[in-house]
This record gives structure tokens, sequence and C-alpha cells, in this order.
């Protein structure tokens, strides 16, 4: 059953319950997807849409056993996850130190955390889904950051 299932680590970003998490979705992936293409390129955000829905779909699926004993847990669902690593990554690369978010300056590092308590008010998202897709996006940087001061450390 399992290697039957495999398929669901990416197809659970095409799945929408209602008109309303619809509508967000799509406004999540036009305004954050969006300028992470225009970033990366078409072909980097085709592949990390394929990674960042898998890394976050096996993040939530370890996460789900554990926190469902304690509480109610939302299945992963939407484009809501991917969003949130690409928005992760994006802003922990941004040259932007602050910016606006509802009126207020705070450090731009800060607003996918803002976010995803937003996020959290949006019918039939997943708060667990969300936030693996955030810390998912954390990893990649920090991943990133590793390597680059391996190459570093090699070089000299």
């Amino acid at each position: 059953m399992l290697a039957c299932s495999v398929h669901r680590l990416v197809t659970y970003i095409f799945v929408y319950e209602d008109l309303i998490s619809l509508t967000c979705g799509a406004i999540v992936i036009w305004y954050f997807a969006g300028s992470f293409e225009k970033n990366v390129g078409t072909v980097k955000h085709c592949f990390f849409t394929i990674v960042f829905a898998v890394l976050a779909g096996l993040l939530y699926f370890l996460l789900e056993t554990v926190v469902s004993r304690v509480s109610e847990v939302e299945d992963a669902k939407g484009f809501m996850p991917v969003a949130f690593a690409t928005l992760s990554v994006s802003t922990t690369r941004s040259r932007m130190k602050r910016a606006l978010f509802f009126g207020f300056r705070v450090p731009v590092v800060l607003v996918p955390w803002f976010l995803l308590f937003v996020a959290w008010f949006i019918p039939h998202s997943s708060l667990l889904s969300n936030l693996c897709g955030l810390l998912v996006g954390k990893a990649c940087i920090l991943s990133e950051y590793v390597a680059l001061n391996q190459c570093r450390i090699i070089a000299s």
C-alpha cells in the first residue's frame, strides 16, 4: 500500500476542498511563487516545487503521528506548504532588512512566521503542513550555507 501512495507526496498540492481554499491557494501561488520563479528561473522553480512538496509531505507524515496524539490535525492539501517553503527561502535570501507588514515595519525574516499565523485562519488550511513547508525552506537555506562554508574551508 505504501508503494502505491508515493504519488501523494506531490499530488496533495493540487487538492482543494472548496472555492475559498482554492482562491487563497491561487493568490498564494500568484503572489509568492511568481516572485520566487522570477528570482530562480522557471526550470529551478519547477524543480524546487517538486522538492519542497516531497520534503514538506515527508516532514508532515513524520510529525503528524506525534501531533495527532495531542490534537486534531488537518490533512495536508493545497499549495500553501510549498508557498511557505519558497517564501522562507525568498525572505532569508532577501537583501531587505525590514518589510511593511499590515502597517508595521518588521524584520523581513519574521514575515513568513506572521503569515503562518494568518494562514491559520484560512478554511481547510493545515497549520502543521504549512509549518512543515516553512521549516523545509529554512532547512534548504541552512543546508546551502553549510555547503558554501564547507567549500570555503576546502578552498583555503
